[in-house]
């Protein structure tokens, strides 16, 4: 079934403008707060960036999320997708897996066989979550960055592009290099 595109929300009502759209199909209906969801209204976020994702959900109070997996993406028909799940092109979910909601699979990014992505998790171009490995909620992994098989990675980390994550990863880490080093996220001085 085709969607029908009613427009956007957002907090800045001209937001729209700078884009070459005809304004009847690109305009903005309202901020997050104070949207008010209809019934048959199936919201899709669209921010790369694992807090604001949240954020936006925690704001859209009520509403209900669409997974959106674009035809040339490759989805094992016993894979899940949770809700508010965009798969972008030439993205790969393999059998088994597992990907929560309100999670980001960029142009051929890949979730292998009985992996596990988190709510609210991020995955760059060409990203790689290989078998039986596990991303907790709130992880952005970066361009061309695996996570080999079996491995865990903390909620709320970040595996740096190009960063083979080769031994489980803590909470709240960086992941940055081949092989993988683990450095805290945020220091403690924040």
């Amino acid at each position: 079934a085709a969607w029908q595109i009613r427009g956007f929300v957002d907090d800045d009502s001209s937001a729209m403008e700078k884009f070459n759209y005809e304004k009847d199909d690109a305009k903005i209906l309202g901020a997050p707060d104070d949207y008010p969801a209809q019934a048959d209204d199936h919201l899709l976020i669209a921010l790369g960036d694992v807090r604001q994702r949240k954020t936006m959900a925690e704001r859209l109070k009520g509403a209900q999320f669409a997974a959106l997996v674009h035809p040339s993406a490759n989805v094992a028909a016993t894979a899940r997708l949770g809700q508010g799940t965009l798969v972008c092109p030439f993205a790969l979910v393999g059998p088994d897996a597992q990907v929560g909601e309100q999670v980001v699979l960029n142009f051929y990014a890949s979730v292998a066989h009985d992996a596990q992505v988190g709510d609210f998790s991020v995955l760059c171009p060409y990203a790689t979550v290989n078998g039986n490995a596990q991303l907790d909620s709130g992880v952005f992994v970066g361009t061309h960055a695996t996570v080999t098989p079996g491995r865990r990675v903390g909620s709320d980390s970040k595996v740096n592009a190009n960063t083979a994550v080769m031994r489980d990863v803590d909470r709240g880490s960086y992941v940055v290099g081949v092989p993988g080093r683990a450095l805290p996220l945020y220091s403690k001085a924040r």
